[in-house]
């Protein structure tokens, strides 16, 4: 286990023993919903669609994805999250599953597997090479036609600066600089929307599709 892991295994359990539902505050988890709420409208899915929930901490979104109607897998790096996310699952009857996976390794039975794949505040803490090969594992799990769903904190859309290293461990950049990973990956940006209302960073909310 890396440190990176180490550490965010300390801050679930920490969380979880100081009443929270998961990684943000509750009222943080309805603002994501609703951003997720917002793109998902937009691509459409049928219910039985396969969705990977990426960074999925305590299964918050994942539950929120599988009341949808879809056959949600979700993973995180961190396994004390996972751990957190099998309890609910075990309380509530879930039938998500939940899987240990570090997404910055390859996968090769979810290779062309998921119709959907959702990131709420992953991709903002992965930073460096590391994050060319997330997009490039993202972008072979999904199916030619699938959508991914992306919600990172960013800078101004018109900003040209470069502040990755302004909270350490996290990459916050231009929004068109994100996009522009995407476009290398190999993703089509379908619709792109900054939400800057709330405290802190403006939030790059984005709908990707992965050519047929």
């Amino acid at each position: 286990m890396n440190d990176d892991c180490r550490s965010h295994d300390s801050a679930y359990r920490a969380k979880k023993s100081n009443g929270y539902s998961g990684w943000d505050s509750d009222d943080v988890i309805a603002q994501n919903l609703r951003n997720l709420g917002f793109l998902l409208n937009l691509v459409r899915l049928k219910p039985g669609y396969k969705v990977l929930d990426t960074g999925c901490g305590a299964g918050n979104i994942s539950f929120w994805l599988e009341e949808k109607g879809f056959d949600v897998t979700g993973c995180d790096s961190s396994q004390a999250a996972i751990d957190w996310a099998l309890e609910k699952s075990a309380q509530n009857g879930s039938k998500t599953v939940f899987l240990c996976h570090d997404a910055l390794r390859e996968k090769e039975d979810w290779t062309r597997h998921f119709d959907l794949i959702v990131d709420c505040h992953c991709l903002h803490c992965i930073t460096g090479k590391d994050r060319d090969s997330y997009l490039a594992n993202l972008y072979n799990w999904l199916k030619p036609g699938g959508f991914f769903l992306l919600a990172s904190m960013c800078l101004d859309k018109d900003s040209d600066e470069d502040s990755s290293n302004i909270i350490p461990n996290r990459h916050i950049a231009p929004c068109q600089a994100i996009i522009g990973e995407l476009t290398k990956t190999g993703f089509t940006a379908v619709s792109t929307h900054i939400d800057a209302e709330g405290d802190g960073f403006p939030e790059l909310l984005l709908v990707a599709q992965k050519p047929r």
